[in-house]
């Protein structure tokens, strides 16, 4: 199994890369990018075998399936013809979307007490596991990151 985490401070994603468009058409921009992150992760980072099936779970978002099932044919098309189908579902209906947000939560909290707070907590027991599998990668993306990402 692995685990791949990414999130975005909307406001600034909205502001930065999507001015003039409404919350809906941003928040559309916003999950098709964070699910081509993670799918990126799985081939390039964890570099998953081309012989392993691979499908993607994803939370039900109201508006958003359209456009991110047109990133997943997308990515499947030019990055990993190996992958197989991609579905929604709600996190209670599919316990794996439950465990993504436990690895997504811990990545998450790891990443704010260390590099945002500059706090000098120990690593929680879990995320320790989780990333000494090597199978762990957590992004997140802050106003700095994303003008970054819009000036390259």
């Amino acid at each position: 199994m692995f685990g791949t985490a990414h999130s975005v401070e909307f406001r600034p994603f909205w502001k930065i890369l999507c001015p003039g468009n409404t919350v809906h058409h941003a928040k559309r921009l916003a999950y098709g990018l964070l699910l081509t992150s993670c799918l990126n992760d799985l081939v390039y980072l964890f570099k998953v075998p081309s012989n392993e099936r691979l499908s993607a779970v994803c939370e039900e978002c109201d508006g958003v399936e359209g456009f991110a099932t047109d990133c997943f044919y997308y990515f499947k098309r030019n990055e990993a013809k190996h992958f197989g189908q991609i579905t929604f579902a709600k996190k209670e209906e599919f316990r794996g979307l439950q465990a993504a947000d436990m690895m997504a939560y811990e990545g998450f909290k790891h990443v704010t007490n260390q590099a945002i707070k500059s706090e000098t907590r120990p690593v929680r027991k879990l995320l320790q596991a989780l990333q000494q599998s090597d199978r762990l990668a957590v992004a997140y993306a802050g106003e700095k990151e994303i003008t970054r990402f819009a000036e390259s």
